[in-house]
């Protein structure tokens, strides 16, 4: 078996070999696998009941290449495939016979995008690989491995290497980067190897913006400034957190709600995601408290709902019907009228779909005497969508992941709660991730990288990296609002 740990590349080893199995999966873990299992197999404790649980209950989609996705049939055989757990490929009885068919199913197995791989799983790999019979090829970055709340790690490359007539092939030569850029990746490479720029690569830009903003809300000046720094035909404008990258897009919400339900206060911000240019989040939102009125369960997901025997369609039109009723501007409307406006679209909405009221999930729409009488007016910040061109990307460093620009934009805001990048992307003291996830940002560039960081951020990272800012020009402020 081999391995291919590598920073940077842009087209991957195992795509350039042809028609492979493999699989790309953001973290998924096993709901059913808890502390005595994960230590069995040799991983690190949990360290509290709450990472117990959130490694249980995160559940990932899986994403399959295209190349072994020729039918539905295919696609569901090797789903059932992967999705087997380690505890049953060694189990007395049965664990013999399902490594047998595996065995003889996919004798030659490749992985991409390894580093991705939740705990559990890459056990089941590691278990299948440990077979004479089975040989493959796994190909990934450990700098890029940043969805360790999903239980992935970098360490994943060290179990691989560990197995019997493993070959560790280390690929260093960047197919993306410029000269500037992996220059400035290699001082964020966590696993300390060097990002080697192609020899005809360009030189490039690593620019660096310091701005003085306290929230992540652009006026038409700053969003037009950061566009002016697009090199070539694509911009993307990436952040650690949703919340940055909300306020980037102009999609900031404020809770206003003025009341005591909490169920109201959810739904109310539901409304201003969906005014603010996030239907999908709306519906999340909007969904979950159905979930909870309907079913009993905020995660009730698509097999919750086929066991209390409601289609998808019915379900939807549900949703959109609370939506669409709460998002009703009235005049001269006040906050308790709105929630009794909403508490009535509530239960028509889950009658639609057989449930009975029982006179108790209702009445956590309660009103309230003290401040419910306000008037519910101006709900919505001002976006600043509009000021992005339709192919610019205003997104997360996790959503970017596996995608390149020309030009790419890390917004750094002002620090809060001592956690400044100046010591975290430096520290292991969460694993190494943050540096990890600044990595991904950086290494996203095709020409130009543009580091914006919080005047606080800035001085801190003179004093404490003033080696990584001499990977930069000059530094140049951002334009104030006018």
């Amino acid at each position: 078996m081999s391995i291919f740990p590598f920073p940077g590349i842009q087209h991957h080893a195992a795509h350039d070999i042809g028609h492979h199995i493999g699989h790309r999966t953001r973290p998924r873990e096993d709901p059913i696998h808890g502390q005595k299992e994960r230590e069995e197999l040799g991983g690190e404790p949990y360290s509290s009941e709450h990472d117990r649980k959130r490694y249980q209950t995160r559940i990932g989609d899986t994403r399959y290449p295209k190349a072994c996705d020729h039918t539905g049939k295919a696609r569901k055989q090797l789903r059932a495939h992967i999705e087997l757990d380690p505890v049953s490929l060694r189990h007395k009885e049965h664990g013999p016979r399902i490594r047998d068919i595996l065995k003889r199913r996919f004798p030659v197995v490749f992985i991409d995008e390894v580093q991705d791989t939740g705990f559990f799983l890459a056990r089941t790999f590691l278990a299948l690989f440990s077979e004479e019979q089975v040989s493959g090829l796994v190909v990934g970055d450990p700098n890029q491995a940043i969805y360790g709340f999903g239980g992935a790690s970098p360490s994943i490359f060290d179990d691989f290497e560990k197995l019997s007539g493993a070959r560790a092939l280390k690929l260093t030569l960047s197919q993306r980067c410029p000269k500037a850029v992996a220059r400035v990746a290699t001082q964020l490479s966590a696993s300390g190897h060097t990002v080697e720029p192609l020899p005809g690569a360009v030189d490039g830009f690593a620019s660096l913006v310091v701005h003085d903003l306290n929230t992540p809300k652009l006026t038409q000046q700053h969003a037009n400034y950061m566009r002016s720094l697009l090199h070539g035909q694509s911009l993307a404008v990436i952040a650690r957190r949703s919340s940055t990258a909300n306020g980037l897009r102009g999609e900031l919400v404020r809770d206003e709600f003025q009341g005591k339900s909490k169920a109201a206060r959810r739904l109310n911000l539901g409304v201003q995601h969906l005014l603010g240019g996030d239907p999908r989040e709306a519906f999340r939102i909007v969904e979950t408290e159905l979930g909870r009125v309907v079913l009993g369960d905020e995660r009730a997901g698509a097999e919750a709902l086929r066991e209390a025997g409601i289609s998808p369609a019915r379900w939807r039109a549900a949703i959109f019907g609370v939506l669409t009723n709460a998002a009703k501007c009235v005049a001269g409307e006040s906050w308790n009228e709105w929630v009794g406006r909403v508490r009535a679209a509530v239960k028509v909405a889950a009658e639609s779909v057989d449930w009975t009221d029982d006179g108790r999930v209702l009445k956590s729409y309660m009103v309230c005497n003290k401040t419910g009488n306000s008037a519910r007016l101006g709900l919505i910040d001002v976006a600043v969508t509009s000021h992005w061109n339709a192919a610019d990307t205003i997104a997360t460093v996790h959503k970017v992941k596996g995608a390149e620009f020309d030009t790419v934009v890390l917004f750094v805001p002002k620090a809060t709660r001592g956690k400044c990048p100046s010591v975290q992307w430096w520290s292991d003291e969460d694993g190494g991730e943050e540096r990890r996830i600044a990595f991904v940002a950086a290494s996203r560039a095709k020409l130009r990288f543009v580091l914006c960081l919080h005047t606080s951020v800035f001085e801190a990272m003179k004093q404490a990296r003033p080696d990584f800012l001499a990977c930069f020009a000059a530094p140049v402020s951002m334009p104030s609002a006018s």
